[in-house]
């Protein structure tokens, strides 16, 4: 990806009760008041956009449900950032 597009990441999620999903990059939780980040859930899919993809964007981004029942964390997505 080029510095400055945006980023879409996907993860489909379900569970009985409905899952908190949160997403994390490189082993930390994402932030969500970063103005350059948006996270939404629609139907059974959770999306994490990246606005404007900087080098500090670029990592390991995996999404992570989890519930009364269990924590379940998705295999890794690879974000490169190239200028």
């Amino acid at each position: 990806m080029t510095e400055g597009q945006d980023a879409n990441l996907q993860c489909e999620v379900s569970g009985n009760p409905e899952p908190d999903v949160r997403w994390t990059k490189d082993g930390d939780a994402v932030n969500r008041t970063d103005q350059n980040k948006s996270v939404s859930f629609t139907g059974n899919t959770s999306s994490l956009i990246l606005i404007s993809v900087i080098q500090a964007d670029q990592g390991l981004y995996r999404c992570v449900a989890n519930n009364s029942a269990n924590t379940t964390t998705s295999y890794p997505g690879s974000l490169a950032v190239h200028c």
